[in-house]
């Protein structure tokens, strides 16, 4: 808890004597920058290592360097038009992992200690919308047997529990600006956190397409799930979705359910449609 808690700090506000305002891309402590964009095209690996390059049936490429069975060094994943790159040791995505177009445009630019995501933003005009000094407190100490869970998109929201076998994530609680036992923000204040405000249309989309997946009662929108932007700043996000309701013979739902995205921020869910899913 104290790591995640000292992990808001940074996430929050500045851990640098420089102040707030420094991009993320060119260098983030507690983890290694970024290959080139391009590095995919032209592989090399360290010594010790073997290149590894892998197309699955969807169509997406993962091209890697291999020790031991495990992926280690410099890594990218091209797939949907969108190339994520960055390095990975052990197998676990560290440091920076910006993701581009195939042109080489930055789309979003994204930080994660041992996998997990601590710090991620949608680029706008060539900048992050919300740039993150980088501190000494990049790299959480996660307790075994944790369910800790950090808000990347979404600088000073956390939420921390314990994983019991038989129930999920139990006794959880919200960590807002490092105060544990707080109360999540509205929907518009929780989006300002990510630069709703400044934000276009294109990162309008993207910005309320991260807060229903990060929000909702739903693990996983369908690849096809499309917001779309308004030209007053609203967004609209319609979607089939699965839900399924615990219980000792677990219940799924397919559910049609849209998602407004107000100017100002403010969101609203009507469900239109629900369908029990048969065994």
């Amino acid at each position: 808890m104290r790591g995640l808690v000292a992990l808001l700090v940074c996430a929050a506000c500045s851990c640098s004597k420089e102040g707030p305002g420094i991009p993320l891309v060119g260098g983030a402590a507690g983890g290694p920058p970024a290959p080139a964009w391009d590095w995919w095209k032209h592989p090399s690996c360290p010594e010790g290592t073997k290149l590894a390059d892998k197309t699955f049936a969807n169509g997406q490429r993962q091209i890697g360097c291999d020790r031991d069975g495990r992926e280690d060094g410099p890594f990218a994943s091209i797939h949907d038009g969108r190339v994520h790159v960055g390095t990975k040791r052990d197998g676990a995505r560290v440091g920076e992992w910006p993701i581009y177009d195939e042109q080489g445009g930055l789309l979003e630019v994204r930080t994660y200690d041992r996998d997990e995501l601590v710090y991620a933003s949608i680029v706008q005009d060539g900048a992050p919308l919300v740039a993150r000094a980088p501190g000494a407190c990049d790299a959480p100490d996660r307790a075994p047997g944790g369910c800790d869970e950090i808000y990347g998109y979404f600088p000073g929201i956390a939420r921390t529990g314990v994983y019991a076998p038989d129930a999920g994530c139990v006794d959880q609680q919200w960590i807002i600006d490092c105060q544990k036992g707080g109360v999540l923000p509205p929907p518009k204040d929780v989006l300002a956190r990510a630069g709703w405000p400044r934000a276009k249309a294109a990162a309008r989309a993207q910005l309320a397409l991260r807060y229903v997946e990060a929000f909702s009662d739903y693990v996983q929108l369908p690849d096809d799930a499309k917001p779309i932007a308004g030209a007053d700043g609203s967004v609209v996000l319609d979607a089939w979705v699965t839900r399924t309701e615990p219980s000792e013979d677990p219940i799924s739902f397919r559910e049609h359910v849209v998602w407004t995205f107000s100017p100002a921020g403010d969101v609203t869910m009507a469900t239109l449609e629900r369908k029990r899913v048969t065994k």
